[in-house]
């Protein structure tokens, strides 16, 4: 019998694949395709018309007005006559706001195929636009040809340099370019304030009432193609836009520059080890980025605004919705294109200059535009369903398996109960003293000794180099802030010699600056300087602006310390604000008003919870997309409730709580005598949270998920539950501090009232390193800055609006690891899948 084995058949061999056209690269990109896009654009129409047909109204005959409102019917044959000039007109507006979020939206993308998430968009088109301004309004006698070239250059070269500060802090100390252009941003809105507003560099030279700038020159004004420039037709650039989108196409997949980018990253540490230098990629990355962002500034004022003033830097959002343009767009060329187009339709559409009021409030359009815009962020994150859904298409079984969640374990408490029965039985008791000596031995332990105390006394000294100045001491003579200042510098120097070198750089830099400002000081008269410096008055200002901070860091503590970043504390904040003062004038009841706030932060933050956990979406887009989500639902249900009226007086506020004893007695009676109940809960929240955090179990649970999932898993924790309990705490204390500024403050709710706090309570979180006491005093410099900026005027109103952004720069100076470099939790910001 043969033993022979009959050879299998060779195995087929596949048809090679085609290769995908030019367009098709453009289109697809890296990301999961154009049908997610278009299922993500359509359930977020789907939705916001059930909210458009849950306030009384008709979501066809909304959604056809505001498509007549983008001048899209132009491409109608059958619109003719008046209509179709008025469709023209509005189609070239649409176009014009379009260009803009092209720009806007390649900074977001360039960025984020470095692994970076651009937030600075606005900052740099900001910087963009002042740059352009001045040089067309200022630089006289150049043809036309070389001002526009020269104008677009340098705002493309600011944008980039404003960006690359950030690019410059990731690449050397590591820091968080979410948390570097968000405060980059606010040091762009102030330094624009100031320099438009009155007595400001740029301020127009005709009416000095008028916070705006001089009109660009002719010889600096894009040429118009479609439309009368009176009249803001569509400019050339347009097409500019255009090509840059090429270029961008060009930049990444056809230059070594675009590899390294996407290298970097895909995998930056696999890049580096590949001979990529990844700092240097994140610096170019930012730098391109924020040309981009510049460039659309430029083109914004050359081609159409012609003038810049506060209401452009305070009012724009480009610079965030092309935020959603790179998403939406995935990233990707024609992508971005079309979703540019999108939302630049939608913001021109429902503008009251286009969207018939007798077909829906233009007022209530603009919000919804903002809700839709929020859920196609959100929907975003159903990248993980949809596909899933795909991949397992024609499966009888469930398409989709979501992780559970699980009760925590045991076995912690029970490791804490066998060290506990082992020491008893070893005989090991601890020894009990009492309360004072514990006490006593805890504060001796913090005394500084040595080089350290040096450092801290050259701290110290330099800031009475400045205090001395001020009332109640107010030394008049020039001399002696500068021979404090040289002591403390002495001190510094000292520190630096001896090893305590951070210590001693700050105690060098404070030390020039309080020689300084105690020399100024002594030039100011007694009068000003008792009209700025009232110190209780100061005190009592410090801790109302400090208080919202305080429970919106405080809150976001406790979510990224378990692993979820939040950066939708400003949303929390202002869906509380908004829910409070509503609940309370509904109910005629603050303590409803606090419980509405508290309930609306809590469904807030269980929509970022769902879609960061569960669906494991990016936390920061998520985060962004509760932002947009919450701006536009307060704004939308606040004019549908309260009209143009506003909201009524006698609404119930949180009572004031009223320390009788402290009559008369100086600074605390003015003070703290008469505080608000929501300031004292603050006050009292900073103990009570760091007991909750760093002293009990819970806390210690919540933690160790931020610090390493993995291994709490193993022990039995259940990651899932702890994460939307913190994500969920944190919800509901911004939203506490956002209804303090309603029925806690002001007795009134406008829209967006929260006015970026959110964005300082993360900046305060992260220069408290992520601990409650730290937060609470980051909270109250942020506080007694913007006290102190409401007296400055007195001395100048322009100085004082620069002042607002000292927080914000202090801020990158605490990031970038001068004052301490922060250390977030291990695990934040990256999805947990259970397995």
């Amino acid at each position: 019998m043969s033993t022979s084995v009959t050879p299998a058949p060779p195995a087929p061999v596949p048809p090679p694949e085609r290769e995908p056209s030019l367009v098709r690269r453009m289109m697809i990109g890296h990301g999961p395709g154009l049908a997610t896009s278009l299922i993500t654009t359509v359930m977020a129409f789907l939705i916001g018309g059930l909210v458009v047909l849950g306030t009384g109204n008709n979501p066809l005959s909304t959604y056809r007005g505001i498509f007549n409102g983008t001048g899209l019917n132009w491409f109608f044959p059958w619109v003719t006559g008046f209509d179709r000039e008025t469709a023209a007109y509005n189609l070239q507006q649409t176009l014009l706001i379009t260009t803009t979020l092209m720009l806007t939206g390649i900074a977001v993308a360039f960025a984020f195929r470095c692994g970076l998430f651009n937030i600075g968009g606005q900052g740099q088109w900001a910087v963009g636009a002042m740059v352009s301004v001045w040089v067309g309004s200022s630089w006289a006698g150049l043809a036309g040809g070389a001002h526009i070239v020269l104008a677009i250059v340098l705002a493309m070269l600011a944008g980039a340099l404003w960006a690359g500060i950030a690019g410059i802090l990731k690449a050397t100390v590591g820091a968080h370019e979410v948390i570097t252009t968000i405060m980059l941003n606010w040091i762009a809105f102030w330094v624009g304030t100031w320099a438009f507003g009155q007595g400001g560099p740029l301020q127009n030279d005709t009416d000095p009432t008028v916070p705006i700038s001089n009109d660009v020159q002719e010889s600096a004004r894009l040429p118009v193609v479609w439309g009368d420039a009176a009249l803001q037709g569509l400019h050339i650039g347009f097409f500019i836009a255009i090509g840059a989108l090429v270029v961008y196409w060009l930049m990444l997949s056809r230059t070594t520059l675009g590899f390294r980018v996407r290298a970097v990253g895909r995998n930056p540490e696999a890049a580096r080890y590949g001979g990529i230098r990844v700092g240097r990629s994140y610096f170019l990355a930012m730098a391109i980025s924020g040309a981009f962002a510049g460039l659309g500034g430029a083109l914004d004022i050359l081609g159409w605004q012609y003038r810049l003033g506060i209401l452009d830097i305070q009012y724009s959002s480009v610079g965030f919705i092309g935020i959603a343009v790179a998403l939406l767009g995935r990233n990707t060329a024609v992508g971005m294109g079309f979703a540019a187009l999108l939302f630049g339709a939608l913001l021109y559409g429902t503008s009251t200059r286009s969207l018939d009021p007798t077909v829906f409030d233009p007022s209530l359009a603009g919000n919804l535009t903002l809700m839709i815009q929020a859920l196609v962020l959100l929907f975003i994150g159903l990248d993980v369903v949809l596909l899933a859904l795909w991949q397992r298409r024609g499966r009888p079984r469930p398409t989709l398996r979501l992780p559970r969640l699980r009760r925590a374990g045991l076995a912690p408490r029970v490791a804490a109960a066998q060290r506990t029965v082992a020491r008893r039985a070893a005989g090991v008791a601890r020894p009990a003293r009492p309360l004072a000596a514990r006490a006593g031995a805890w504060a001796l332990a913090r005394v500084p000794r040595g080089t350290r105390a040096v450092g801290i006394g050259g701290i110290a000294l330099a800031l009475c180099a400045f205090l001395v100045s001020l009332p109640p001491i107010t030394v008049r003579s020039e001399v002696v802030p500068p021979l404090i200042g040289l002591v403390a510098g002495a001190m510094a120097a000292y520190a630096i010699a001896h090893q305590q070198r951070r210590l001693g750089w700050i105690g060098l830099a404070l030390a020039v600056l309080g020689t300084v400002g105690g020399v100024a000081a002594t030039q100011s008269s007694v009068e000003n300087l008792e009209t700025v410096f009232v110190w209780s008055a100061l005190a009592a200002a410090m801790l109302r602006y400090a208080t919202p901070i305080t429970f919106a860091a405080i809150g976001g503590m406790f979510s990224e310390r378990s692993g979820v970043v939040n950066i939708g504390l400003e949303g929390m904040m202002l869906a509380g604000a908004f829910a409070g003062l509503l609940a309370a004038e509904k109910t005629g009841s603050w303590v409803l008003g606090i419980a509405g706030a508290l309930l609306a932060g809590a469904l807030l933050a269980l929509v970022h919870a769902v879609v960061s956990i569960h669906l494991r979406a990016d936390q920061i887009v998520s985060g962004v997309a509760v932002n947009f989500l919450a701006l536009g639902v307060t704004g939308y249900f606040f004019i549908d409730v309260y009209g143009a009226e506003g909201t009524p007086t006698g609404i119930p506020s949180v009572p004031d709580v009223t320390l009788g004893f402290l009559d008369g007695v100086p600074f605390l009676g003015d003070a703290v005598g008469q505080l608000n109940l929501l300031i004292w809960l603050s006050l009292l929240l900073v103990p009570v949270s760091y007991v909750v955090m760093f002293r009990t179990p819970f806390g210690l649970r919540l933690r160790s998920v931020g610090e390493h999932p993995r291994a709490a898993d193993t022990v039995g924790l259940s990651v899932y539950r702890l994460r939307y309990t913190g994500v969920l705490i944190s919800g509901m204390l911004a939203a506490l501090g956002g209804a303090f500024l309603t029925i806690g403050f002001t007795g009134s709710f406008t829209e967006n009232m929260t006015a970026g706090r959110g964005f300082i309570a993360l900046a305060a979180l992260i220069f408290g390193n992520w601990r409650p006491r730290g937060a609470f005093l980051a909270a109250l410099l942020f506080g007694f800055s913007t006290a102190l900026a409401q007296r400055l005027p007195v001395y100048s109103p322009s100085a004082a609006t620069l002042f607002e952004t000292l927080p914000y720069v202090l801020t990158l100076i605490a990031v970038a690891g001068i004052i301490g470099r922060p250390r977030a939790p291990a695990a934040i910001g990256i999805p947990y899948l259970k397995r």
